[in-house]
């Protein structure tokens, strides 16, 4: 078997939609934070998951001094069945499954069929990853062709703007709660001159002219094989959900750490802090959701290109 650690753009398997498996890799999605929060990631042991592996998205150069884009991508997630009974009515049956039975859509052919039955993508699921390892295989998974990766697109489309999230009772902060806090945070780490910023004149080439935070992130990673014959059975995709929010707790305990220990080193205080806490935001209730745009009818990339979304259940 071949493996590709770090793959580039030139490394993808192929050109179109091609169903494969994947896995978080959580240490690589914290790799910038510090050795404590790697030590944690290296704690959460990832499921493996039937996805769609889409279209490229944004601009990220590795860091081996090649210079070569990196390969991220969006991957839309399918599972065995219909997703959980609220909404159930989000996702597209893939031939041989049946007609949908709420909806009445019909299934979308793939180029041969999936090894397990009833499968569905389920269209409020997906995520942007960057891939920090390849397994190849002479044999690819199931592709979409361009009509069939169509029909799924305005089904995305039109589920993502139907989707009614549940009603906010106030027990749990939501996703922007969770971002606001962390931008807190962040910002004062360019205050505190935790991480020091490039300056103008040290661009080496057309990549590094556009101004960077180059303050450290938790960046979703993801490993994946080629050959989806490798796994007995997909894993429920609200499990992935969940292993994502330990990879934002962790993220968030990384940063109260370095913005505490940068202010212990001052005698002033931030006032900018006051009344934030890890206790202030449970990370372990946040949805992470995922929007769309439209572009005739068939785009299904996800929205904003350099957040990781996914819709957990």
């Amino acid at each position: 078997m071949l493996i590709i650690d770090n793959p580039t753009w030139l490394d993808r398997p192929v050109k179109g939609s091609m169903f494969v498996v994947i896995a978080i890799d959580p240490v690589a999605s914290v790799e910038d934070l510090d050795a404590q929060a790697r030590d944690e990631a290296a704690q959460i042991h990832p499921k493996k998951y039937l996805a769609l592996m889409d279209q490229a998205v944004g601009l990220e150069m590795l860091r081996d001094g090649a210079r070569m884009p990196k390969l991220r991508l969006d991957f839309y997630l399918a599972h065995t069945g219909l997703p959980a009974s609220a909404d159930k009515w989000a996702a597209t049956p893939i031939a041989p499954a049946p007609t949908h039975p709420t909806t009445g859509r019909l299934p979308i052919l793939a180029s041969h069929a999936l090894p397990w039955p009833n499968c569905h993508i389920h269209t409020l699921d997906a995520i942007i990853a960057a891939v920090s390892r390849i397994y190849q295989h002479h044999a690819p998974g199931p592709s979409l062709n361009a009509e069939a990766r169509r029909a799924l697109g305005l089904h995305r489309l039109q589920d993502t703007r139907a989707y009614q999230p549940p009603e906010d009772d106030g027990s749990v902060p939501d996703d922007e709660d969770y971002e606001d806090a962390l931008a807190v945070l962040r910002e004062e780490m360019l205050e505190l001159e935790v991480y020091p910023q490039a300056a103008d004149d040290e661009a080496t080439s057309m990549f590094d002219v556009i101004p960077q935070d180059t303050t450290p992130q938790m960046k979703l990673h993801v490993e994946v094989w080629v050959d989806i014959s490798s796994i007995e059975w997909p894993s429920n995709p609200v499990d992935l959900g969940s292993e994502i929010k330990r990879l934002r707790k962790i993220e968030w305990n990384w940063a109260q750490r370095v913005v505490s220990e940068a202010l212990a080193k001052k005698p002033e205080t931030s006032a900018s802090l006051e009344g934030i806490s890890c206790a202030d935001i449970d990370t372990s209730g946040l949805e992470l959701d995922g929007e769309v745009f439209e572009d005739d009818g068939s785009d299904m990339s996800i929205l904003p290109e350099d957040a990781i979304e996914h819709r957990a259940n």
